[in-house]
């Protein structure tokens, strides 16, 4: 049964087909709710497509209205490359995408690029690229009152506290971005900013609290159809759960958010919540278990690198 925001999203597509241009316009929108839908795999078939056939079209109604097909397209597929595990492909499209955005002279298209296909750096925890991003949306959004954007990238700069170890100022700075937002009626990243604070109430010991919002975050996505945020939003309740001291209630957690990505197509989310479970298997002195459990996801990838990747790679030694 496909979500109800996104049918929403998929009828709106369909009424508004002839004010575009035809089926590259309308497959964009497809693709990308598609993806959030959590059917990568065929997201990714639909914007590779849109990719080509954008790459040749006019881009004179996209400026008027303010969305540039092309550019619509390639912050998309960058995000679907990533989930597929295609990470040095994702970045190198999404590097694409925000030099073209930049070119363009369209703020708006701009910082559209910078979130969208700048969330594979925020996913791979990218650090310094971060940093460049956030600034660069930060100038952008200020200089044309684009008060939307400035709010998340005080979300991304709350996740980047949380990451750093700061979690108390990473949470608050969370919490009034995501207020504000709603109050903008912006709800595009409301579960994956929410998802990230529970994270950092746990880090604080706020377990109550952080397991209590993990289930309020849930309850949101499987209600607005968000399912891409699903594996990542349970592979952080088991994390709260260990954190908690309910090792086995997270691994149940862990394993329902591999099994969930695998259906899904989402390989970056399987090697995350592999890898957190390998961490804890580990620690429970379970390390054949662990590396049976992360070997099949480090042949896979090759020679791709990610840090999760990389961590996984130090743990099989």
């Amino acid at each position: 049964m496909t979500p109800p925001r996104v049918v929403e999203a998929l009828d709106v597509v369909e009424h508004v087909r002839p004010c575009f241009v035809g089926a590259g316009r309308r497959g964009v929108t497809r693709g990308f709710a598609l993806h959030l839908a959590g059917n990568v795999t065929d997201a990714l078939q639909h914007l590779e497509r849109c990719v080509a056939y954008s790459a040749g079209a006019s881009s004179s109604t996209g400026s008027k209205l303010g969305f540039d097909l092309h550019l619509g397209a390639l912050c998309a597929f960058a995000r679907c490359l990533w989930l597929t595990g295609q990470y040095s492909r994702a970045r190198a499209v999404a590097l694409e995408a925000i030099a073209k955005a930049h070119d363009s002279g369209h703020a708006v298209s701009h910082c559209v690029a910078l979130i969208w296909a700048g969330s594979v750096f925020l996913w791979g925890r990218e650090v310094e690229r971060l940093y460049d991003i956030v600034d660069t949306v930060e100038r952008v959004a200020k200089r044309h009152s684009l008060v939307p954007y400035l709010n998340v990238a005080s979300l991304c700069r709350g996740q980047m506290l949380i990451a750093q170890g700061r979690a108390a100022e990473g949470v608050e700075r969370i919490r009034g971005a995501v207020e504000a937002l709603h109050e903008c009626r912006y709800e595009m990243v409301t579960n994956q900013s929410l998802t990230a604070m529970a994270g950092g109430l746990s880090d604080m010991s706020l377990h109550s609290a952080a397991l209590g919002l993990c289930d309020e975050v849930e309850r949101l996505i499987r209600a607005g159809g968000d399912l891409l945020r699903l594996p990542g939003l349970l592979t952080t309740r088991g994390k709260c759960l260990a954190a908690a001291g309910h090792p086995e209630e997270a691994e149940r957690s862990y394993l329902a958010a591999i099994e969930l990505a695998r259906s899904q197509g989402v390989t970056s989310a399987q090697v995350r919540a592999a890898l957190a479970l390998a961490q804890q298997l580990i620690g429970a002195g379970r390390d054949e278990q662990a590396h049976r459990l992360l070997r099949p996801y480090l042949i896979g990838a090759g020679d791709e690198t990610s840090l999760d990747l990389s961590l996984a790679r130090s743990l099989l030694g």
